[in-house]
């Protein structure tokens, strides 16, 4: 008694000692004793519900949820660096496209726009001077000289022709100098036949034949000096060809009743001609007979000086000719020195007509000169210079690039900034809140439902009730793959209505359209029931097959099968849950409240269509035909 007696004391000064343990202790103790003594029992009833086949709409739709973009803000900034002179907006003032919104102090950039634009003045001065350096008085002078320099000219050519007909008619009419050209001409055209004539029957140019004398020394006098040979004979065709035409000339002189100056010039003309291809058709001769081979059945060498003696006489003859003929035409130049010195002065009136003419063209197309050329650009680069300042202006203000609203202003007066910061510590925001975009992200698996173009209603938690109504602009086709999923993101291009302000990164509810049908059979979805690929519902007379369309969360379309007003069934079954405990502060089921004794017990109904579980407990469900 006392052993049992201590060790209750024991346990009574630890619980004492430990009081917070004991007190969870028994509560988990309390709890376990509750759920063992409790007990729950579920009943399953079921029960036919019918339906109306109506007439409605089915509209499928895919939600998502995501913000605003504002697609037109821009951070405007000074193009240089300066202080600033004057701030003509602050923050949510309502600006317009073209509105100049700062300005910078731009004393500097006057002064230099004021020097330029006195440059261009002066420019323009010059040029208008050199425009006008010619006047009336100094074209007529210029018109006058070039009249008189034109009278000038035209008395000497008429000198100089006279001139040159008396000297002619004097030549003329001395019968020696005539009848010597003519004389010293035929007796060359006859020495050049014989000359001609001896050539040919040493080469046979134009009497080779087997049966010539002379044909095995041609032969071989053509093959051992080629060149020569070659060379003979082709200025002997041209003085034969020469020939010809002095014997023409001669016979025309012969013939005209009154020589004429030029037909004496072309006599002597002829001459030359001749005696110039006598003289080389002699030299290549006298060189192709000298390298003649000779001995042991060539040429001799007694016959080679012979045809030497032959071709250096016809020299002779060509160089005693061509002194004669240099002789008659120094003659007859000599007659014509004053012709030459009246020629001279033509000349000379001709270059100075040419020299006026230049002069009076050039005051006449002056404008069109190099000096006038010049000018203008000097005029034009000024011009440019001034245009290049003045665009600097641009930099030194802020306009607004179109309508829309301040947002924030980075500077005030006396402020010095910096250019092109691009920042809005150095700038003015300025954002049109009217143009704004809706960028939102699409699971694969919805995104082939969408395309551009299908339409969409936006909502915004801001605005409850304020519904637009717009179209998909674009879907990227790069994936975006965040956790494992992989979506698209579709762009919705909205335009402010209403007077709603939106900012950016606004929450925005999108609902994209699916599809959408009006005035169409519907029924409900869970009277729907399948077997293999064919639907079918309960009516009256049984299972009735039904072809089906679209379908939403709630309804169904029916394509055909049944009619509107027809009636259908369906099956409902009702879950009941009761508890019953011995505890007083613990009532079962799926509620319950905390209460200080007694008993509770509750029913719960679930609503059970197209079968299923359901219930806090639990359950079956299963369709059976109305009335089993």
């Amino acid at each position: 008694m006392n052993t049992e007696s201590n060790f209750l004391n024991k346990v009574w000064d630890a619980l004492k000692s430990h009081k917070w343990y004991v007190i969870v202790v028994l509560v988990l103790l309390f709890l376990v004793i509750r759920w063992c003594a409790s007990s729950t029992t579920t009943t399953t009833t079921a029960s036919t519900v019918t339906y109306t086949v109506t007439s409605g709409s089915i509209e499928n739709t895919l939600k998502l949820i995501w913000t605003t973009k504002i697609t037109n803000m821009q951070t405007l900034v000074f193009g240089t660096e300066g202080k600033v002179a004057k701030v003509y907006v602050k923050e949510w003032d309502k600006v317009k496209a073209g509105q100049l919104l700062a300005e910078l102090d731009k004393k500097q950039l006057s002064i230099s726009l004021s020097q330029q634009a006195l440059s261009i003045q002066n420019a323009k001065i010059n040029y208008n001077k050199l425009l006008t350096q010619y006047t009336d008085a100094d074209k007529l002078k210029a018109q006058n000289d070039v009249n008189g320099d034109q009278s000038k000219l035209d008395i000497a050519k008429k000198d100089l022709q006279d001139l040159q007909g008396d000297v002619w008619n004097t030549l003329q009419n001395t019968s020696s100098y005539v009848q010597t050209n003519t004389i010293n001409a035929k007796s060359l055209a006859n020495d050049t036949q014989s000359m001609l004539q001896n050539v040919d029957q040493i080469f046979s140019f134009t009497l080779r034949n087997d049966t010539y004398s002379n044909s095995y020394n041609i032969k071989l006098i053509e093959a051992t000096t080629s060149v020569y040979y070659n060379n003979a004979q082709m200025y002997f065709n041209t003085a034969t060809t020469a020939l010809d035409a002095l014997n023409s000339q001669l016979s025309s002189v012969s013939s005209s009743i009154t020589t004429t100056r030029t037909a004496i010039q072309m006599l002597q003309d002829q001459e030359k001609t001749l005696l110039n291809a006598l003289s080389t058709m002699i030299d290549n001769s006298i060189n192709a007979v000298n390298n003649a081979m000779m001995g042991d059945g060539a040429l001799s060498q007694s016959q080679i000086n012979s045809w030497l003696s032959t071709l250096n006489g016809a020299s002779s003859k060509v160089l005693s000719h061509l002194s004669t003929v240099n002789t008659d035409t120094q003659n007859f130049n000599n007659t014509s020195t004053d012709i030459q010195a009246k020629q001279s002065e033509v000349n000379n009136d001709q270059a100075q007509l040419q020299i006026d003419q230049q002069t009076l063209q050039n005051m006449e197309n002056w404008p069109n000169s190099n000096d006038a050329t010049l000018q203008l650009n000097s005029v034009k680069q000024s011009q440019l210079s001034y245009e290049q300042t003045s665009q600097q202006l641009n930099n030194y203000q802020i306009i607004a690039p179109f309508d829309g609203t301040v947002d924030t202003v980075g500077f005030k007066i006396g402020d010095t900034v910096s250019s092109n910061a691009g920042t809005s510590a150095d700038g003015i925001t300025v954002s049109n809140p009217d143009a704004y975009q809706v960028n939102t992200l699409i699971d694969q698996i919805d995104i082939v439902k969408v395309e551009p173009g299908q339409a969409v209603e936006v909502t915004f938690d801001a605005y409850p009730g304020y519904v637009i109504t717009w179209t998909i602009g674009s879907i990227d086709p790069t994936p975006v793959t965040s956790a494992g999923v992989v979506s698209y993101q579709a762009t919705i291009n909205l335009q402010q209505t209403e007077g709603k302000k939106i900012y950016d990164s606004m929450s925005a509810n999108v609902k994209v359209i699916i599809n959408h049908k009006e005035d169409i059979l519907i029924i409900p979805t869970v009277a729907v029931q399948t077997k293999g690929n064919q639907a079918f519902v309960w009516t009256q007379s049984g299972t009735t097959p039904i072809s089906v369309g679209i379908t939403d969360d709630t309804n169904t379309e029916v394509l055909s099968g049944l009619q509107a007003g027809e009636i259908i069934y369906a099956q409902q079954y009702q879950v009941q849950t009761s508890s019953t405990t011995t505890s007083s502060f613990w009532q079962g089921a799926s509620s319950g409240t905390w209460r200080s004794s007694g008993q509770s017990s509750q029913a719960n109904s679930f609503r059970l269509l197209n079968g299923g579980a359901g219930g806090w407990a639990g359950g079956a469900g299963g369709f059976t035909r109305p009335g089993n």
